[in-house]
């Protein structure tokens, strides 16, 4: 019911993916990769916690709004969006800090200041890294074109 090429990539998709897995197959590394995964989502939230300090807000809200907002937030970005989640990113925030009664534009402002220090670190890392191993974003796409052909 697909058109080739459709599940071709379907295909090719799910293989990548199922090859991603087989790194789990030990318990070791699949304890490893829980462990870091437990790590790096609290590292997140107390993040957002204390982006939510920096704001003053009054009454504070409670620590595990701080998970509610991460959870919405990896909702949010799963969607079709724009690059860098630009527009889901912050409707998630805001959709997220309703429930503890933030106003839309001091929840807006919050999501704007966490969506800067998620996305900008990140790519400026990877801009550097791109100079660093002497690649260029032209290359990247014209050997991904390449690869397509």
């Amino acid at each position: 019911f697909l058109k080739q090429s459709w599940r071709d990539k379907a295909k090719e998709l799910f293989e990548k993916f199922a090859t991603g897995l087989t790194v789990l197959v030990d318990f070791k590394t699949l304890f490893i990769v829980i462990i870091i995964s437990i790590l790096l989502w609290f590292a997140t939230a107390l993040y957002n916690y204390l982006i939510f300090l920096a704001f003053d807000l009054q009454p504070n809200p409670p620590i595990y709004a701080s998970f509610i907002l991460l959870i919405f937030v990896a909702f949010g970005i799963s969607l079709p969006s724009s690059p860098g989640f630009i527009g889901t990113f912050q409707f998630a925030c805001v959709l997220a800090l309703k429930f503890f009664k933030i106003p839309e534009s001091t929840a807006f402002s919050i999501s704007v200041v966490l969506w800067v220090g998620n996305f900008m670190p990140v790519t400026l890392l990877g801009l550097y890294y791109l100079k660093k191993e002497h690649f260029s974003l032209k290359r990247v796409r014209t050997e991904e074109l390449a690869r397509e052909s």
